[in-house]
């Protein structure tokens, strides 16, 4: 089956879906944490602001997906942890400041996508490559091409930019000299890739 659309039902189980595997993998996170500071709390940390917004969305009617976003980006600036909590807050932020739509379509979630690319960049001053944001960049610009075609699907979009997301991971190990010392991969980049791993499976 082909799903040409997301409502905001729909949305809505899937980002919790992503947001239940990304926690369900936090300890192995926290054992590769070592850039910016091996304190290895960066699964717990995203775990962290993953459950605030949770929290806040899982027993609440939204009229849309805007409605939804917007209690999403609030709840994870409210619980955000560390350096990789408040990137994904900045990422839903970004999110949030997309117009109001009952449903999107492929073409439409990649205008959304770019909204929270541009939401996290410009919140940061010196933006790291080699990190949770070099990932989602990959994950888009594979999406924005994939969404061009008319008989695109978000099932085979989607399996096609986390293909792309889970290339860009392993390659974040040559990027960064801490990361290649330990011969590991970025840990929030890990957890980024955890939960876009999460929404795809609830589509399949």
């Amino acid at each position: 089956m082909i799903i040409k659309y997301l409502d905001v039902e729909t949305f809505k189980k899937a980002l919790m879906a992503g947001m239940q595997n990304m926690i369900a993998n936090q300890e192995y996170i926290n054992k590769i944490n070592v850039f910016p500071v091996p304190d290895q709390d960066t699964g717990t940390n995203m775990a962290m602001t993953l459950t605030g917004v949770m929290e806040c969305i899982e027993n609440h009617y939204f009229s849309d997906i805007k409605s939804l976003l917007e209690v999403v980006a609030d709840a994870s600036l409210n619980s955000s942890r560390g350096n990789s909590g408040a990137i994904l807050a900045q990422l839903f932020q970004g999110m949030s400041e997309y117009p109001a739509y009952d449903r999107l379509n492929v073409q439409q979630f990649s205008e959304l996508l770019m909204s929270a690319q541009k939401g996290a960049y410009g919140a940061l001053s010196n933006p790291i490559e080699g990190t949770i944001l070099t990932v989602f960049s990959h994950f888009c610009e594979v999406w924005r091409k994939a969404s061009r075609h008319s008989h695109a699907g978000f099932k085979d979009v989607f399996a096609k930019s986390l293909l792309e997301a889970q290339d860009a991971l392993k390659k974040t190990t040559r990027q960064l000299k801490a990361l290649k010392k330990a011969k590991v991969v970025d840990a929030g980049a890990q957890g980024l890739v955890d939960v876009l791993q999460g929404i795809a499976w609830y589509l399949e």
